[in-house]
């Protein structure tokens, strides 16, 4: 009697790929470059999607609570206001840094530009907070002086969310600045020393 033995595989390990080893290095980084094109491709259509739609939204917001909130009728105006800032700031995403050569006509204008955006957008944030947090709310029409409750809890979540994003961008900025100023000069490349 003969002794069944387990079939054995066909393929060996050191049997050839299909492809050349130097052909699957070359497969598997384009799929990487192209996963990580496609990732930020769909990370700006979101960003550009999110604009779009919270500027519409606080306009649309403003525009139907105008004449619902006597209690404080800037509210609106800067609902509106906000609104219409956020959507001129899509220009600015859209134009590349990598096509601005330093100092030129277009870099200027864009550099213009940004600030002027920077500059009412603080403007903004310092009269949104002086008009939310400076009154104390009241939501129901019969007991005088009013604001709808949709109309202040947006001016109230875009100002609070302002100032949290500007408390981090704030942090960030320190906490790269502090790395750099810390970083042993003996570590760094030779390329960074100025």
């Amino acid at each position: 009697m003969s002794k069944i033995h387990p079939q054995q595989s066909t393929q060996s390990s050191d049997a050839p790929s299909i492809c050349p080893p130097e052909q699957n290095e070359y497969l598997k980084r384009l799929i990487i470059i192209r996963l990580r094109d496609a990732c930020r491709i769909a990370a700006f259509v979101f960003f550009i999607f999110a604009i779009v739609f919270g500027g519409t939204l606080l306009i649309a917001m403003g525009i139907i609570n105008f004449n619902n909130c006597p209690l404080q009728r800037c509210i609106p105006i800067y609902l509106i206001a906000e609104g219409v800032l956020l959507l001129a700031t899509l220009p600015n995403v859209l134009i590349p840094n990598e096509e601005l050569e330093m100092y030129s006509k277009k870099y200027n204008m864009v550099l213009c530009y940004r600030i002027f955006l920077c500059t009412w957008e603080v403007a903004l944030l310092v009269f949104g907070s002086v008009l939310v947090y400076g009154m104390t709310p009241n939501f129901y029409p019969a007991h005088g002086l009013y604001c709808l409750k949709p109309c202040y809890y947006m001016a109230f979540f875009v100002v609070t969310m302002t100032w949290i994003s500007l408390s981090l961008s704030v942090l960030f900025i320190a906490t790269i600045g502090c790395c750099f100023i810390y970083w042993p000069t003996s570590r760094r490349p030779e390329t960074l020393i100025i």
